[in-house]
């Protein structure tokens, strides 16, 4: 009997030491694939999400395309257009405001207001891609509208019938509040962000309005771990993934994925780390509970054969 005591205490402990070691061991794999799996989600969803805002400001843009399409427009005559332009104004003011229409020549009328003396829009970017590229639409980086103040960006359409080159441009501002609704809904507090950049990398659209067109990533890189390979990727138009440090300390896992039909536009969606770890945390405690159990009806079991010998 004394012989199988001495072995169980050699036997059993050394079990123990093996289910531990087994334990942790599988732990540490288990950890690094769900880590692996969720980053890879993370990044299909952000790749998911860009592909409906694209879809969204397609939708904008087709029905732009569409008020330049009705005869009225295409007559490119103020007089038969100006009361169609201005109930279209009217009745779709939260996503395009000030409806221009712009002559071959640059100059250009204002829905509800009449032609603009003495200023011309000839040398605007816009004006340029559909007049001279005969470009299907033009989109401009967000900037400050000099009537209003109004954080938004232009988008332009011409003025054609089916086949034909433009006879003249339509473009209207529209808000980054729109914007900032796309992505208001997947800011979760702290947890997730949810950023439209533009290819300069300043935020475009954001559940804080107050970042819009105030914060740039590549200015923010230089106090933020990880930003620069976030920033280099959205000039780059490729989709980029890794950690990040925010200045409040926080660390999180971001993507950032081009935006279809947009001058370069992205959509930077970053989950925290912690939220990604609660998994693998919970993981571990049961882990720990298990390996508990067992060592303790080891040492059960070892206890009770000594005192047997």
């Amino acid at each position: 009997m004394e012989k199988s005591a001495k072995i169980l205490t050699i036997v059993l402990p050394t079990t123990a030491v093996t289910i531990l070691c087994a334990g942790v061991a599988n732990y540490r794999a288990v950890e690094t694939e769900l880590k692996a799996e969720t980053e890879g989600h993370q990044s299909e969803m952000c790749e998911l999400s860009a592909k409906e805002i694209s879809a969204s400001l397609k939708s904008i843009r087709d029905e732009l395309t569409w008020v330049a399409r009705h005869p009225d427009v295409q007559s490119m005559n103020w007089d038969s257009m100006s009361g169609y332009l201005s109930e279209v104004a009217g009745s779709a003011a939260e996503r395009l405001t000030n409806l221009i229409v712009i002559e071959p020549n640059g100059d250009y009328y204002f829905a509800g207001r009449g032609k603009v003396e003495n200023r011309n829009l000839s040398d605007r970017k816009y004006f340029r891609d559909i007049m001279e590229e005969g470009s299907r639409f033009s989109m401009t980086s967000p900037d400050y509208s000099r009537l209003t103040n109004q954080k938004k960006y232009t988008l332009a359409v011409p003025i054609h019938a089916e086949g034909e080159s433009a006879k003249g441009c339509l473009a209207s501002n529209i808000s980054l509040d729109i914007l900032s609704g796309m992505v208001s809904e997947g800011n979760k507090g702290n947890d997730r962000l949810l950023w439209v950049v533009d290819e300069r990398t300043y935020v475009i659209g954001c559940a804080d309005k107050e970042m819009l067109l105030e914060y740039r990533l590549s200015d923010a890189a230089k106090d933020c771990e990880g930003m620069d390979a976030l920033s280099e990727g959205i000039k780059r138009r490729e989709r980029t993934s890794g950690y990040v440090t925010m200045e409040d300390g926080r660390r999180y896992f971001a993507t950032c994925q081009p935006i279809g039909g947009t001058p370069g536009w992205a959509l930077v969606s970053a989950v925290a780390e912690s939220n990604m770890t609660r998994l693998t945390t919970s993981l571990i405690i049961r882990t720990l509970i298990a390996l508990a159990v067992a060592m303790t009806v080891i040492a059960v079991t070892v206890w009770r054969v000594m005192k047997r010998g």
